[in-house]
C-alpha cells in the first residue's frame, strides 16, 4: 500500500498529469511565475532586489508577474487572486456565522482577514488551536 508521500511523488513522476476530467494542465511554472521568463532572467531580477522587495518576492503568498512594461514584479496573492478570494471570504463568513464552535469561528474569521491582507500568521495559529469536530484546511 502506498502512503500519501509516495502518491505525491508518483504524481510528480507522471509529469503532473491531471486526474480530474476537464481540469487544466498544471502550468510549467506552477503559475508562480509568468510562463515566458528564462531562469537567468528570474535570477538576474532577483539579484537586484533588496530589503522588503526581496522578502516579498520570496514570500509564500506572492506570485511573480510582468508589469505593463514587461518588467518582473512581485504581486501578493491578495491582489493576484482578489476576485476568487473575495468569493471564498464571503462563504467563510457565512460558515463562521453558522457554527457554534468558537475556535472554528475564530479560524474562519481570521482566514477571511488573511485573504484580504496577505498575512496568514494569525489564522495559521487559529488553525493550530482548533478544538472542533472538523479541522478544515483553507488557503493558497
Amino acid at each position: 500500500m502506498r502512503n500519501r508521500n509516495t502518491l505525491l511523488d508518483l504524481q510528480r513522476v507522471e509529469n503532473n498529469q491531471t486526474f480530474v476530467r476537464g481540469a487544466p494542465q498544471k502550468p510549467s511554472s506552477a503559475n508562480f511565475y509568468p510562463a515566458d521568463p528564462t531562469r537567468e532572467e528570474i535570477e538576474a531580477w532577483f539579484q537586484q532586489l533588496e530589503g522588503t522587495a526581496r522578502t516579498e518576492a520570496t514570500g509564500f503568498f506572492t506570485t511573480i508577474r510582468r508589469d505593463r512594461d514587461g518588467n518582473l514584479i512581485s504581486v501578493p496573492y491578495s491582489t493576484e487572486y482578489q476576485g476568487p478570494l473575495a468569493t471564498a471570504a464571503e462563504q467563510l463568513r457565512l460558515a463562521a456565522r453558522a457554527t457554534d464552535e468558537p475556535t472554528l469561528r475564530h479560524y474562519l474569521e481570521t482566514r477571511v482577514t488573511a485573504f484580504a491582507t496577505n498575512d496568514y500568521f494569525e489564522s495559521d495559529v487559529a488553525w493550530m488551536e482548533l478544538d472542533s469536530t472538523i479541522e478544515p484546511t483553507i488557503g493558497p
